[in-house]
């Protein structure tokens, strides 16, 4: 095996009571053979798979709307399942918020459904849910150079999990039940003033504010299993929606709002995208 030494000059920046004046120059041991090791911060491109870990929650992150025109260079999962990886993946060509999976609008074909779906989604139950943690949950990062179009971050992240977990995605049309909401040629809805998106549930208001249409659909996902929405209302612009509740905000109640604003909603039966597993490991028979 072979060793290689670089001899680096380390500044540390501090008062002079506590560390001096003087540079530090230390000695670095770097061999070749072992994983590349470097400060988080120090990683322009990252792609990091790791698995379970018990003393952290779960959840997922991403900065979709840091950037303009949908571009984003970072999503993060910790402790989540193959399902809301790929979902989170999957989500600009589904329209719906990347941490809440819709699973009607998922397909997974194995034979070991187990492994794909979390206690109590689908009427699942486990018989060790902390066994199956420790088995089915991983912590995957992705981190680009530039912010790219959601749509390209999208296709590098779908490669990255289709080859760590060998499973094959693909998205296809299929006939799904839905929601389409219009508007009256005399309902307008002003420019919003304000240059951030915002959305926040207070005791008795929602307040949406410099946020589009799409925008306030795809965060009403991440509260409610509600069909999808298609949004034919023609608004391209930020507005305001602010809704006033009394004990407890539903669906129903947003629902409400948009119909004495001057909206229609009205159930239908459309060609939707639809997000379709094979699992290459356990396929069906």
């Amino acid at each position: 095996m072979s060793k290689y030494y670089l001899t680096t000059i380390i500044i540390a920046v501090a008062t002079a009571t506590a560390f001096g004046q003087q540079s530090v120059t230390r000695p670095v041991r770097f061999n070749s053979f072992d994983s590349y090791h470097l400060a988080d911060s120090a990683f322009t491109y990252r792609s990091l798979f790791a698995p379970y870990n018990p003393q952290i929650g779960g959840g997922i992150v991403y900065d979709l709307n840091t950037y303009p025109n949908r571009y984003m260079k970072r999503a993060l999962g910790w402790n989540t399942n193959v399902v809301q990886l790929f979902w989170l993946a999957a989500f600009p060509k589904l329209g719906y918020a990347p941490a809440h999976p819709y699973y009607p609008r998922i397909e997974v074909h194995t034979k070991d459904s187990i492994r794909f779906y979390p206690e109590k989604s689908k009427g699942i139950r486990h018989s060790n849910p902390k066994q199956w943690s420790e088995k089915n949950l991983f912590c995957y990062e992705l981190i680009l150079p530039q912010p790219v179009p959601d749509t390209l971050f999208s296709s590098y992240m779908l490669a990255d999990l289709q080859r760590n977990f060998n499973i094959t995605a693909w998205i296809e049309k299929r006939e799904q039940p839905c929601m389409v909401l219009t508007r009256s040629n005399t309902t307008t809805f002003p420019h919003s003033t304000k240059k951030q998106f915002s959305f926040e549930i207070g005791d008795h208001t929602l307040s949406a504010t410099g946020i589009t249409i799409d925008q306030f659909i795809e965060t009403l996902y991440s509260y409610w299993d509600i069909k999808p929405i298609i949004n034919e209302t023609r608004i391209d612009y930020p507005v305001d929606i602010i809704i006033p509740f009394e004990k407890g905000l539903n669906p129903a109640i947003v629902m409400d709002y948009l119909k004495t604003s001057g909206f229609e909603l009205k159930e239908e039966t459309r060609p939707l995208n639809k997000l379709v597993l094979y699992d290459r490991d356990n396929p069906p028979q």
